[in-house]
């Protein structure tokens, strides 16, 4: 009776104390959030500060190659911006925050949460992403032939798998916080920048430029025929405006916005039937 009794004393201490502790972490948290829409209030942004930090970010060529991607949409393709971008934009902008949280991790479903909060008008965008444990691979069967599988991802492929996920939201959530217009510039910018970066790079050594381009798009099964059938035309006469283009779409299938499918349609593999040419009939010389 007695040990039941110390038990059940430990058991409601240890709850008090679990209680009290969550109490203190919410009031700390909701203090610090009091402290910074004052801080941003009594310390405003800079409008023309701001768009300024955010035009000449744009203008280096680096950060530029990553700004920008573009995706299908109907029978069009429209640019949008990355997550890089839209992140550099709110450093900029001051007096932004943005990120995500893992509401929930299971065997089956990950539950995440994504956010942007503009601390001096203390306006917030909150969004909400639940999707399945899973990712695609390839798989070989006995016969040779490949098929696309879900699996259940390790550690490394879990990690990756909700880091993009959680950037899809954070990018999201700081697109509808941020002003339009100050996106579209930036973007504007971006691609600008990205444009002559390509032309100089064109100009200096066409042949290096254009075998990295080849080079990078392998990786995704995209071979040059494929790019050139995109174009039009043949990959050494692609311009400027044309290999930041084709830069852009990289980006969109390398973080996964777009498929490769989506822009550039596979070629079909000529398969030599020897049983065809053996039956065909060879016609003899007249004279």
């Amino acid at each position: 009776m007695t040990d039941h009794m110390t038990t059940q004393t430990a058991t409601n201490t240890l709850m008090t104390s679990n209680n009290t502790n969550s109490n203190a972490l919410v009031a700390r948290e909701l203090g610090e959030a009091q402290a910074a829409v004052m801080l941003a209030k009594q310390f405003p942004r800079d409008e023309l500060a701001t768009y300024q930090s955010i035009m000449t970010a744009c203008s280096r060529p680096s950060f530029a190659a990553k700004a920008v991607y573009r995706y299908p949409r109907g029978k069009t393709t429209v640019s949008g911006a990355s997550v890089v971008l839209a992140r550099e934009i709110a450093r900029c902008y001051g007096n932004c925050v943005s990120g995500y949280r893992v509401l929930s991790n299971d065997d089956d479903q990950i539950h995440l949460q994504g956010y942007a909060w503009d601390q001096q008008s203390n306006r917030r965008v909150v969004l909400e992403d639940k999707f399945n444990a899973k990712i695609q691979r390839k798989v070989r069967t006995m016969d040779g032939v490949e098929e696309t599988h879900w699996v259940t991802p390790d550690e490394r492929d879990l990690r990756e798998l909700v880091s993009r996920r959680a950037s899809f939201l954070e990018r999201n959530a700081l697109l509808r916080l941020l002003p339009a217009d100050l996106i579209e510039d930036a973007m504007g910018a971006c691609t600008q920048a990205e444009t002559k970066t390509a032309s100089g790079e064109i100009k200096s050594d066409r042949g290096g430029t254009l075998k990295k381009l080849v080079t990078a798009y392998s990786a995704f099964g995209v071979s040059k025929d494929m790019i050139e059938d995109r174009l039009g035309h043949r990959l050494d006469d692609a311009s400027g405006e044309e290999i930041a283009e084709l830069r852009q779409i990289y980006n969109s299938v390398k973080d996964g916005s777009a498929s490769r499918d989506e822009f550039f349609e596979p070629r079909p593999k000529m398969v030599l039937n020897l049983g065809d040419l053996l039956a065909k009939p060879v016609q003899e010389d007249p004279a």
